[in-house]
This record gives structure tokens, C-alpha cells and sequence, in this order.
């Protein structure tokens, strides 16, 4: 999951497909299981541990608003990149919510297709609190396995995917554990498409936002602290290099990415 610097269509496009498998494997294992809360979790682990396999090497397989902008918070990810690949990730949630109920129509319409709801005895300050935990505790993972140089090699997909899984077993029963702007947004929005939403659920939205995005940005700080790291994106550097890269007639995504690891401090 390094960071990368010339936006190009192609991660645009990974970071697309990666949130609709999230939405599509994880959102649909929860609503097919009748919100079976461990087959909800494999569901997730499987869908996110696939999509980070899949599309780290092409985008940084980030599939998490809330990653992209505390990555970009800790400078391992260029500003500039953060509007797109988000927007990326949301229509991606919204397109996984859309196959799924292609796939199954009214039987998950009516189910919930999946989104994710604040139970009604939790109030919302807890929730914000637990969305925001147990999105610190998923991007602890994220810089453990795949930003710190010294990660074991081949186990993000399943390091990253377990710490959601594992997220998901505790505090799913309270928030639904979306820890996702994406996973929220993209369920709640087909549903409303298709006159099955529910009014009161966008009232809590403003959670899902805000919530993964402040634990995000303190689990970058505390492990860059912990593991003695320090981003080294500069916006103005990187427009630089994608100046060179544009004057480059090669069409070989490995040749005209540059790629951008945290260096020790």
C-alpha cells in the first residue's frame, strides 16, 4: 500500500473496483447471513484482504477515504492525489451496493442490502467514538503491513483484512463497524436509489465521515511515532516528477509510477 504521485486513470480505476469488492463481498456476506456477525467478518476480511493483494501495486489499494486523507495527514500521500482517489472510492461503494442488488434484487433490498446503522440504544457521541477506534485499530494494521518498509513481505491482504474482521466480531453490533466512508455511503445511497432508504440514516452519515477519518489520522501519527517513521511526500516535489513522467512516451505502469515509502526517521 505505498503511495504513489502521478494520478493516472488506472488507480483511479483500482480504487474503484477494491471499494466495490468491499461492498459487494463484505456488505453482501452480512446481508445474505441474515447479519450473521462471523460470517460478516470473513466476508470483509476475504473482500478487503483480496482487494489490497489486488491493487496495492497499481494504486496503493488504499479503498478507504479515511485512508487516503491520514496517509496524506502524515505525508506518505500527495494532497493533491486525495479528491479523486475519494471520489473513486465513493462511487465504488455505490457501484458494489449496486451489483449486489442486481445480483439479488428485493431479497437484500428489503434486507438492508447490507448498510451499516447505529443501534438506536447507542447514542451518537459513542458512536463517533467507535467508528473512530475501530477504524485507528484497521489503520494500525494498514501501516504496519504494507506502509512500514520493514513489513513481512506477501501478508497485508491478510493482516489488514483480519484487523477489520476482528473489528467487526467486537463492535459490529453497535455501529455496524464500517470504518468506511465508502462501505456506509455506498449501501445507504442504493438503497435511497431504489426506494428502500430510510430517512433517519443519513442523519447519522455525518459518523461514518467523521469517525474513520479522526482515528485514521491519529493511528498514522502514533505508529509513525512508535516505529520511529516519517512521510516524505512533498506536493511540489511530486508535481515535479510528474512533469518528467509526462514527457515520457512509456506506457508501462511500473516505469512511469514513482513510488513513495516512509523513511525512518
Amino acid at each position: 500500500m505505498f503511495a504513489v504521485t502521478a494520478l493516472d486513470p488506472r488507480r483511479l480505476a483500482a480504487e474503484f473496483t477494491g471499494a466495490a469488492l468491499l461492498v459487494f463481498g463484505g456488505g453482501g456476506a452480512a446481508v445474505i447471513s441474515g447479519q450473521n456477525l462471523t460470517v460478516s467478518a470473513l466476508g470483509h476480511l476475504l473482500a478487503l484482504g483480496i482487494a489490497v493483494y489486488a491493487f496495492a501495486g497499481i494504486s496503493g489499494g488504499h479503498v478507504n477515504p479515511a485512508v487516503t486523507i491520514a496517509l496524506a495527514a502524515g505525508r506518505y500521500f500527495p494532497w493533491r492525489q486525495v479528491p479523486g482517489y475519494v471520489i473513486a472510492q465513493i462511487l465504488g461503494g455505490i457501484a458494489g451496493a449496486g451489483l449486489l442488488a442486481a445480483a439479488y434484487g428485493d431479497i437484500v433490498l428489503q434486507a438492508g442490502l447490507g448498510a451499516t446503522r447505529i443501534d438506536e440504544r447507542v447514542a451518537s457521541i459513542t458512536a463517533l467514538y467507535i467508528e473512530a477506534l475501530g477504524t485507528f485499530i484497521l489503520v494500525l494494521a494498514v501501516m504496519a503491513f504494507a506502509v512500514n518498509p520493514r513489513a513481512p513481505r506477501g501478508l497485508s491482504g491478510l493482516g489488514i483484512g483480519g484487523a477489520l474482521a476482528a473489528v467487526i466480531l467486537v463492535v459490529g453490533p453497535t455501529t455496524g463497524a464500517a470504518l468506511n466512508l465508502a462501505r456506509a455511503f455506498g449501501p445507504e445511497t442504493m438503497l435511497w436509489l431504489t426506494g428502500n432508504g430510510n430517512a433517519d440514516a443519513w442523519k447519522d452519515m455525518y459518523i461514518y465521515t467523521l469517525g474513520p477519518v479522526i482515528g485514521a489520522a491519529i493511528a498514522v501519527l502514533v505508529y509513525s511515532w512508535m516505529a520511529g517513521m516519517s512521510g516524505t511526500v512533498d506536493d511540489d516535489e511530486s508535481d515535479a516528477s510528474d512533469e518528467a513522467d509526462d514527457s515520457d512516451d512509456d506506457n508501462n505502469l511500473d516505469d512511469d509510477n514513482t513510488a513513495i515509502e516512509p523513511t525512518p526517521a
